[in-house]
């Protein structure tokens, strides 16, 4: 068995002051078989985390992090639905800022569409399996600490 291919990506979710957080649709540019996940991108060499988050939404959704918390990370390995011989072994450092919830504000150059969505609505979405649930677990827990959402 080959050893998996070992990438860190920096994730950003952005969430308003009612909780809900913007996802991607990505239907056309699915790589594990999700239909929505988050906003972020490879960290490149030389790159901190911090860098990587902003760069990534700068290119995906025109939009300029002014600030935001580090959540932590999540560490998987994933098996690519296109080249289904590769296992990845992914790492989400994931971050959150908060935003207003006005999708005028963002403009979408990476995949079909933007939605914000409840943390309830998310859960209910197919998204990357493992990974993606536990960054949910994260910044629900992150939301629930900061009581931006309440039940």
């Amino acid at each position: 068995m080959a050893k998996p291919i070992e990438r860190t990506i920096a994730i950003v979710i952005p969430y308003t002051k009612d909780g809900k957080i913007l996802l991607q649709e990505r239907k056309s540019i699915s790589k594990w078989g999700e239909e929505w996940s988050f906003w972020g991108g490879g960290v490149e060499k030389r790159e901190t985390k911090e860098a990587a988050a902003k760069r990534e939404i700068r290119e995906e959704l025109e939009f300029e992090i002014k600030e935001s918390e580090y959540l932590g990370k999540c560490k998987r390995v994933l098996k690519r639905i296109k080249t289904p011989y590769d296992d990845w072994e992914l790492t989400y450092e994931i971050f959150a800022t908060k935003v207003k919830e006005d999708l005028s504000q963002f403009k979408v150059h990476e995949g079909d569409n933007m939605e914000f969505v409840t943390m309830q609505e998310a859960r209910r979405l197919v998204m990357a399996p493992q990974i993606d649930n536990e960054t949910l677990d994260l910044v629900e827990k992150f939301l629930r600490e900061r009581k931006i959402i309440l039940n």
